[in-house]
């Protein structure tokens, strides 16, 4: 289907959770590089997949980490047909140790929601910051952020746009989206090193049952579980279309 409809999809494997160092063993790598072997043989004929995933949120900020991903990537390099290789990180840029060993880097950032939560006035100074010393220390990888977002319940209004508010939402997705497109290579492209974003979530679903999940649920959605539209859906559908106009370096509408 995402090859037929143009989606383009980043292929990962199932190596989440990965937060201890003594995770960071032979027993757990050979397993990893199974899987990995395992997705690469399944998919590797798709024109829909961009790259390669090896990781989601591992604690690539312990020292132990850091011998284990590079075997990773080495064995996984010579398979990849030819597509470039990540991982997803939460670490930050002074930290990962394993970022290096890595085509492109993917980040977690979550401003104004675990972090200094409902101060949206600070969304686009730390993220721009942020972003701004991951290009320093590795100025040839390109940057892309591949969750952000915040739990909206539908339906629920508030004139201060406060947390889990439709308003608090868009205001959200906005503000990193000022970031984004002041570094982005579509925009600028001489001078943009910012390539992509991936809102999480799409559509609100059920996970563990915990105090900070109402009902069970992540409300991160721009679509409810019956795939109904909360206000944040049109205003990404907007943000598309806007960026749809943008002609690029031969003349051409991207």
């Amino acid at each position: 289907m995402a090859d037929r409809y143009g989606l383009a999809i980043i292929d990962e494997v199932p190596a989440v959770g990965v937060r201890k160092a003594e995770y960071f063993n032979q027993a757990t790598l050979e397993h990893h590089k199974q899987v990995t072997m395992e997705m690469i043989m399944r998919d590797r004929n798709h024109p829909s997949v961009l790259m390669w995933s090896l990781a989601n949120e591992p604690a690539s900020f312990l020292k132990e980490s850091k011998d284990y991903f590079e075997a990773i990537v080495n064995y996984t390099r010579p398979i990849a047909a030819k597509r470039p290789l990540t991982l997803v990180t939460l670490s930050d840029y002074y930290e990962d140790v394993a970022a290096p060993f890595f085509d492109l880097i993917c980040i977690n950032r979550y401003y104004s929601w675990y972090d200094q939560e409902g101060r949206l006035d600070q969304i686009t100074m730390r993220l721009s910051q942020n972003l701004a010393e991951w290009r320093k220390l590795y100025p040839t990888k390109p940057l892309m952020m591949s969750e952000y977002g915040a739990d909206t319940i539908p339906g629920l209004h508030h004139s201060l746009a406060l947390m889990f508010t439709e308003e608090f939402q868009q205001e959200f997705l906005t503000a990193y989206q000022v970031s984004f497109d002041n570094i982005s290579s579509l925009i600028h492209p001489e001078t943009g090193y910012f390539v992509g974003e991936l809102i999480w979530n799409a559509f609100d679903f059920a996970t563990k049952p915990e105090v900070k999940r109402v009902g069970g649920l992540n409300y991160k959605g721009l679509f409810t579980r019956q795939r109904q539209p909360k206000s944040a859906a049109f205003t990404v559908k907007r943000r598309y279309e806007q960026l749809e106009q943008i002609p690029t370096e031969n003349g051409t509408i991207w």
